[in-house]
C-alpha cells in the first residue's frame, strides 16, 4: 500500500510539471491514507477473536471482624466477558486455611461461574489477607480472588457494633417445626454515641435466610436479627456466614459464622468443617 501511495504522490507531482504539490493535493492524499488505515483496522477487528475473558465485579471482599477458630465464606462470580468459551482448569489458594472448590469449569460467552471460598481463621490474630489464583484459558488480565479479615478472640472488641452470639452452631438449635425449618436470633448493639446505618452485605444464597434488616441503629440501641434455616439444614455439614456492615464516622464490618460440624442424628465422632 505504501508503494501505491508513493506512486500516487509522484503522479500527482508529475501532473504539475515539476511544481511543488499544493496544500489541497497533500490534504487529499492524507485523507485517502486515513480512510485506508481505518478500513484495514475495521477489517482486522471484525475477523479477530478476543478470546475468553474473566471479569470479577468485586475482586476484594472484606469480611471485617472474624472470630478466631471459625470458618467464614464468600461467593465470587467469574463472568466470561469474552467471545469464546472460558475454561477454568483449577483454583489455587495461597494458604491451606482457604478452600475454593470448583463445581463448574466451563462458561460460554456471557455466562458466569460461581466460586464459594471458605476461610478458616484458626489461630490467626489481627489482619489477615489471603487470595485464590485462577488458572484458565482466559486472555488478558486474570484477577485473583482476594479477601481480608481482622481475626479476634472472644474477649476483644469488634468495633462500633457488638454481635451476640459471635457464631451460630446449628447443632445447638432447636426446631420450630419440622416442616417450616429452624430459627435463631442474633443481637447487634451500637456501642457508639452516634447513629449507625446497618446493612447486610453478604448472606448465604441457599438454605439460610435473614429477615430483611437494613436501616439505622441509634446510639446505644440493640436490634435482633432473625436467621431462618431451611428444613434440610440438619442433614448437611456446612460452613456459611453473614456479614454485617455498620456505617458511621467509620465503617465496620462484622462476620457471623454459621456452621454445623455433623448432620443431626449422625454418630458421635462424625467429621465436619475444617477450622485450620
Amino acid at each position: 500500500m505504501s508503494q501505491w501511495l508513493m506512486q500516487l504522490w509522484d503522479s500527482g507531482l508529475s501532473r504539475r510539471a515539476g511544481r511543488v504539490a499544493t496544500p489541497a493535493f497533500r490534504a487529499g492524499v492524507i485523507l485517502i491514507i486515513v480512510l485506508l488505515v481505518n478500513s484495514c483496522a475495521d477489517a482486522q477487528t471484525g475477523n479477530s477473536k478476543r478470546g475468553p475473558r474473566i471479569k470479577v465485579a468485586e475482586e476484594i471482599f472484606p469480611f471485617g471482624v472474624v472470630p478466631d477458630r471459625s470458618v467464614v465464606s464468600h461467593v465470587f462470580w467469574l463472568h466470561n466477558t469474552g467471545d469464546e468459551p472460558l475454561e477454568i482448569s483449577k483454583l489455587v489458594p495461597n494458604c491451606g486455611c482457604t478452600e475454593a472448590p470448583l463445581d463448574k469449569k466451563h462458561a460460554a460467552p456471557g455466562d458466569s461461574i460461581r466460586v464459594e471460598i471458605a476461610f478458616g481463621s484458626g489461630i490467626y490474630h489481627g489482619f489477615v489477607e489471603k487470595f485464590v489464583q485462577i488458572e484458565s484459558n482466559a486472555a488478558g488480565r486474570v484477577p485473583a480472588l482476594t479477601f481480608r479479615s481482622h481475626v479476634v478472640s472472644d474477649s476483644e472488641p469488634t468495633g462500633s457494633i457488638t454481635m451476640t452470639p459471635r457464631a451460630v452452631d446449628l447443632g445447638l438449635q432447636m426446631a420450630d417445626s419440622a416442616r417450616d425449618g429452624w430459627n435463631t436470633t442474633v443481637k447487634l448493639r451500637n456501642i457508639t454515641k452516634s447513629p449507625l446505618a446497618i446493612n447486610i452485605v453478604e448472606r448465604p444464597d441457599r438454605q439460610v435466610v435473614c429477615n430483611d434488616f437494613s436501616g439505622r441503629l441509634g446510639a446505644g440501641e440493640e436490634r435482633q436479627i432473625r436467621l431462618h434455616f431451611e428444613p434440610d439444614m440438619p442433614r448437611l455439614v456446612i460452613s456459611k456466614s453473614v456479614t454485617f456492615e455498620a456505617i458511621g464516622a467509620d465503617t465496620t464490618r462484622v462476620t457471623l459464622p454459621i456452621f454445623q460440624k455433623a448432620p443431626w442424628g449422625s454418630k458421635p465422632g462424625a467429621t465436619g468443617a475444617k477450622t485450620k
